[in-house]
């Protein structure tokens, strides 16, 4: 099957500090790079991008206060030291995902818990996992989404994905699709 779908691949973005400076913003002092999804636009990335956009959006919400939201069927022990490296001492609102995770162990598939998953505490503001059913939205149809959200108050900024948050979604040989927008906090 031919395919005219273009990968796109990560190019270094100007400083965020840089442009946010000419623009008078909050973000001026962040000091980070960001690779620029809206300058991007939407389409189709390499696993190892989107891992690197989510963290960088995690970081730059977590700067400027967001409350964080994070939404996957499916996360392991690399996609949480992700989030925590990112978040630091900042704490998220809610994960919604599946309990228990899927882990391949030697060939074999087996149940993982949350609660053993998260054995290093501090990424929620509440001790409690919030579990997402990704269920039948009518006969023979499912839902499956994935995003992380920052909810500020003005605006909820959302970065829609494909890729799981696990480690085979963040390889660079992974293509999944990616969508930045915005809603109103109401919308959301």
């Amino acid at each position: 099957m031919a395919s005219n779908a273009q990968v796109k691949k990560k190019t270094p973005s100007p400083a965020l500090g840089a442009q946010a400076a000419e623009a008078d913003d909050p973000t001026a002092d962040l000091g980070f790079d960001m690779l620029a999804i809206s300058d991007e636009g939407p389409g189709l990335y390499c696993g190892d991008d989107i891992e690197t956009m989510i963290s960088n959006l995690l970081k730059e919400w977590c700067s400027l206060g967001a409350d964080i939201y994070i939404v996957t069927p499916f996360i392991d022990e690399v996609g949480l030291r992700m989030i925590k490296e990112a978040i630091g001492d900042h704490k998220i609102e809610a994960l919604y995902t599946r309990d228990p995770q899927k882990e391949w162990v030697d060939g074999c598939k087996r149940d993982v818990s949350l609660e053993y998953m998260m054995k290093e505490p501090g990424i929620l503001k509440r001790g409690d996992v919030s579990k997402l059913r990704v269920g039948l939205v009518s006969e023979g149809l499912y839902f499956h989404c994935k995003f992380i959200a920052a909810r500020f108050s003005n605006r909820v900024e959302i970065l829609l994905t494909s890729a799981n948050l696990i480690s085979t979604h963040f390889r660079k040989q992974q293509i999944e699709s990616v969508l930045r927008c915005t809603a109103t906090p109401e919308e959301f």
